[in-house]
């Protein structure tokens, strides 16, 4: 009982109740005070946004607002007016507290329509994105007056910085419409007793400055300001990882990521040299890769992954011969890459150290076969901003999907013009300004840094019996949401409440156990991706096929992989590998091979076929394109050619 009192004291208080829901109900009772007034404040859940149409419930009108954070750590409260009479004008809201605020509001109608009166091709403010999904800087939300019925959110984004003094701080916020009588509601903010660990997984944007809005993209805006104001912008949202592009020729100075980007994203705190990030159109040459990473070391720069071809179809020669001469020519260069189809991410995972998983679409089998070759699974989207505009979405992507998957990375696009924007930008002003998605995904990766350091703390604390208690809850709740996906998670697969639940209960343990600094865990260094095949290259097939029969894993695995490089000269062993299909440990090898044979591997169709059976999607995509290659195999194995 004694580990939730910490979490009932500190559940933010944006109430639940407020959800959307509410908007069926009928109009509550207002007393003749909130009548006289013209107007009520409610509380609402950051979680979901909070439209114009909006009715709260009559228990959600607030006297009181609250929430909780650890130091370094940034949390919100939303809540909204909502008018119970015409011309409720220009609201202000001012926070009264010893505690870093940022107040922003939906953004205002006047710039909202003057950014949407902008031609079709160089519109910034999509017109059918609701203005509730702007938040703009601001404390003033100024309009000609709101409407009996309407209601406009404010939100306030709470920061406690490493020196935050522990314990309650207390405060006030006063709301104060023009001509109407001011709202004043209590604050409580739980400053938590430990730093939030910053995450070890790299959280990341797609960047590309050349698809920013069109005011931006020529003349001095684009310059080291705007730059490092995205910079700042992204590190106060979560992120310590960055897509970095174009390259260029190092040794000749001609390279704007080594030049600009790169040292002004170490300044704002961006970038360290702790976790990853990609840079696309590195020099390949060795000379060149040799002075980067020298350059790196003396900088103190982060390893930067080259990014290959990007979303690449599967099966390509193109592809495949690219992967492996970096890894003969470049053994300490890492390669990654977005890969959005199930096909490619069991067609590449042998040449790519990094493979970047579209949403949704990692499995555990998938998992497991990564660890195997010595690969990091990571994930990515480009939907989830827009797929319904759904906050908790984007929260439960960036965070417990990361968490349960246990991807060592998740990006998704940024500051891009229209429907892939995570922020947008006042008329005449080039900082940028959150949509209430991008407030989410920094809850998300909050979610992530919770349960980090627990696990850190659960690691510390082996003989602890609460350390096990928080063991046997985390894997409870990993096989509970093995299966959520993020692009279709519904409030039925984890309630609203719960994101919070869950946090406040993490860092209860935490406090219990004890917080453990990132100094402490020790730093495995990156390695490249293992050579399977080495033991075994250049042997014969009947050696191979000897080899598939070894006690030792590495062995069989090691067999499976050389016979694949021999193509369909190693059509003798398909006995072998049928054997091999019954092996967890070698069967996604064995089916790769077995498709490289081809039509010669026909006597493997009746056990291939009963992997269309399985339960999990990696390994029946793996048993439809070997039978596909069986019966109908591909003349060209074409980058334009793969299969979708």
């Amino acid at each position: 009982t004694a580990l939730f009192t910490v979490g009932a004291m500190i559940l933010c208080g944006v109430a639940i109740e407020a959800s959307a829901q509410d908007n069926k109900a009928t109009h509550p009772n207002w007393t003749p005070a909130e009548q006289a007034a013209g107007y009520v404040v409610f509380r609402y859940t950051t979680m979901e946004n909070l439209a114009p149409s909006h009715v709260p419930a009559r228990d959600a009108v607030a006297t009181k607002l609250s929430c909780a954070l650890a130091r370094d750590e940034y949390e919100s409260i939303q809540f909204g007016v909502h008018a119970l009479a015409g011309d409720v004008k220009n609201i202000r809201a001012t926070v009264e507290s010893d505690l870093k605020v940022t107040v922003y509001h939906q953004i205002n109608p006047a710039d909202k329509a003057q950014l949407a009166a902008a031609p079709k091709e160089a519109r910034e403010v999509p017109l059918w994105m609701s203005s509730e999904f702007y938040l703009q800087r601001g404390n003033v939300f100024e309009t000609d007056g709101l409407k009996a019925g309407q209601t406009v959110n404010f939100w306030l984004t709470f920061h406690a910085d490493e020196a935050t003094k522990a314990g309650l701080h207390r405060g006030r916020i006063r709301i104060k419409p023009a001509a109407r009588p001011e709202t004043v509601l209590d604050l409580a903010v739980q400053v938590r007793p430990f730093i939030l660990e910053r995450p070890r997984a790299a959280f990341g944007f797609y960047y590309r400055g050349d698809r920013l809005p069109k005011r931006f993209r020529k003349g001095p805006p684009i310059g080291g300001d705007m730059v490092k104001a995205m910079y700042r912008d992204m590190a106060e949202h979560g992120s310590n990882s960055l897509w970095f592009y174009p390259g260029g020729d190092y040794l000749k100075g001609k390279c704007r990521v080594v030049n600009k980007f790169l040292p002004r994203a170490q300044k704002t705190g961006l970038v360290s040299p702790q976790v990853p990030s990609f840079m696309m159109g590195m020099d390949p040459t060795p000379a060149s890769r040799a002075w980067l990473e020298a350059e790196g070391r003396k900088r103190n720069w982060p390893e930067l992954i080259e990014y290959g071809s990007d979303e690449p179809l599967y099966p390509s020669d193109i592809v495949r011969d690219q992967g492996v001469y970096r890894r003969s020519s470049l053994p300490t260069t890492r390669t990654g890459t977005a890969v959005s189809q199930l096909a490619a991410a069991y067609g590449y995972s042998d040449i790519l150290d990094v493979l970047m998983i579209r949403g949704g679409a990692a499995t555990p089998e998938m998992q497991a076969e990564e660890r195997r070759v010595g690969a990091e699974l990571w994930t990515y989207s480009y939907s989830i901003l827009r797929n319904g505009f759904l906050p908790f979405r984007q929260r439960y992507f960036a965070g417990l999907y990361t968490w349960v998957y246990e991807f060592k990375g998740n990006y998704v696009w940024a500051y891009y013009s229209k429907h892939m924007s995570h922020a947008w930008f006042e008329p005449g002003r080039d900082e940028p300004m959150p949509v209430v998605g991008h407030e989410a995904r920094r809850e998300g990766i909050d979610d992530y840094r919770y349960l980090q350091m627990l696990e850190d703390s659960i690691a510390a604390n082996p003989q602890n019996k609460s350390a096990r208690q928080a063991a046997a809850w985390l894997d409870d709740l990993r096989a509970r949401l093995i299966s959520a996906l993020p692009d279709e998670i519904e409030l039925g697969t984890l309630a609203l409440e719960e994101y919070d639940e869950i946090r406040d209960r993490a860092a209860a343990y935490i406090a219990q156990l004890g917080p453990i600094p990132n100094e402490a865990i020790a730093r495995v260094p990156p390695i490249p991706l293992k050579d399977p095949a080495a033991a075994y290259r250049g042997q014969s097939v009947a050696a191979c096929i000897a080899g598939l029969e070894s006690a030792e894993v590495s062995s069989r695995r090691g067999a499976a992989w050389a016979l694949l490089a021999l193509g369909r000269d190693a059509a003798p062993a398909v006995s072998s590998l049928v054997r091999a299909l019954d092996d967890p440990e070698v069967r996604m090898p064995a089916l790769r091979t077995l498709e490289t044979i081809g039509p010669a591997a026909f006597p493997a169709i009746p056990r291939v076929a009963k992997l269309l059976e399985h339960t999990d999607a990696y390994i029946r995509m793996g048993a439809t394109l070997t039978l596909g290659e069986i019966g109908c195999p591909m003349d060209k194995r074409e980058e334009s050619s793969g299969h979708r």
